[in-house]
Formats: C-alpha cells, structure tokens, sequence
C-alpha cells in the first residue's frame, strides 16, 4: 500500500512539472517564408552621378564645315525621375523579363572650355541640365536583380559662353538628340518596394549651328549615376 501510495504521488508531481519544463524549453522559431518580389509598378527615383562631354566646334565658310577643335568638360550632376515597369507573368514563359518607360531630369555642373573660330579665344563653357524619355528592357539573372538596357530622346542645355576680355557672348542653347545605357537594379530586402540602381549612359547630340556664331557645335555625354528607387506596387 505504502509503495503504491508514493508511486501515485511521484506520477502526480511529474505530471505537475511536465508544463513547467515545457515553458523554459527554447522553442523553435518557424522558418520565414521567402521575400516576394514583383517588378511591376510605376516608381520615382533619385541620385547622383560623374558625367564627361566631348564637344566637336565648327567653323563654317563657303565650302562647308570643317572640324575645328575639340573640348570636353567634366563635373558632377544629380537626377530625378520616374516611370513605370511590368513584368511579364512567369505562365507566360517570359517571367524573368521586364519592360518599361521612364522620364528622368538632370541637375549638371559639367564645365570645360569652347573655342570660336571667330574670335579665336577659348571660353567657360557649362552644360547646365538634360532630361531623358525613354524606354528599357530588363531580364532577371535572380528575382532580386535586374539588368537592363534603355534608350530613348533627350534634350540638353549648355548655359551662355562669354569669352574672357571681350564683350563677346554667345547666348546660351539647346541640344536634342538620343541617349543609350544599362544597368543593374537590385531588390533591398529589408525595405520592401526599395530598389538601388546603377546606370551607365551614352547622350549624343546633333550637330547644331550655334546663335550669332560662325560656329557650330556637336556633343557626345557619358553618365555613371547610381541612385534609389521608390516602387508603388
């Protein structure tokens, strides 16, 4: 009796501590579900980005234009933009791809020198702004990163040139023309609907007689830009 009597009261006990222990065990945390990204959605973007210009100056005369002289100019520019992108729908067999249209305006301190045949001086000269429409094509090497290319039509503007000692000015002026670049752009896990993107790109201009000048003027612009990007799903 005695030894069914402790028998039962041991099992009572251990019953009583089984919830005890089972509290101060560490539970297993349940493994997160993968993060899901979708590239589709319209987003802005901003940034900052090293630019280079070559500038291709003409003199003109009876026979036509000859080249002159080449200068560049090199300095800092910061961008704003926008646009929107979508992604082809994985049934479709072309999920890892991504289309879209952008606008984009640049900020530019790129200085260097002009020369004029005319006035034989070489001159400050600073292009001042550029914006961007365009089009891009992506395809996703990881579902968090994308390359792509875009290209589109841009206009740019190259502020007055005064040249030194002189009352000579040419007033400042528009240059249109077509851009082409790439990149990459990269899902930030810990922000959803942040993206980092960096981006290569190619402006040319066309030829354009300059105002009050026997001059004219070509321009080729490379940019370097990296920037955030802000998407709305």
């Amino acid at each position: 009796m005695l030894n069914k009597t402790i028998f039962g009261i041991a099992s009572i006990a251990a019953l009583m501590a089984t919830p005890v222990l089972a509290a101060d065990m560490p539970v297993k945390a349940s493994p997160r579900a993968p993060v899901v990204t979708t590239w589709t959605g319209c987003y802005v973007n901003g940034g900052v980005a090293y630019g280079v210009n070559n500038q291709d100056h003409f003199g003109f005369n009876a026979t036509g234009a000859n080249p002159n002289e080449t200068n560049g100019g090199r300095g800092y520019l910061g961008r704003i933009g926008g646009g929107c992108d979508y992604q082809f729908t994985p049934g479709s067999g072309w999920g890892n791809w991504v289309v879209g249209a952008l606008a984009d305006f640049d900020l530019m301190d790129l200085h260097g020198g002009f020369f004029d045949e005319a006035v034989g001086l070489t001159a400050p000269s600073r292009e001042i702004w550029a914006a961007g429409l365009g089009a891009r094509l992506g395809f996703l090497v990881a579902p968090q990163i994308l390359t792509y290319v875009n290209g589109g039509y841009t206009p740019t503007r190259y502020d007055n040139v005064n040249f030194p000692g002189t009352t000579v000015s040419l007033p400042g002026q528009t240059f249109n023309g077509g851009f082409n670049g790439g990149g990459t752009e990269v899902a930030v896990a810990a922000v959803p609907g942040l993206y980092w993107r960096n981006e290569y790109r190619l402006s040319s201009y066309r030829a354009t007689n300059l105002q009050f000048s026997r001059a004219g003027k070509r321009a080729n612009v490379q940019t370097i830009t990296t920037s955030l990007v802000y998407k709305f799903h």
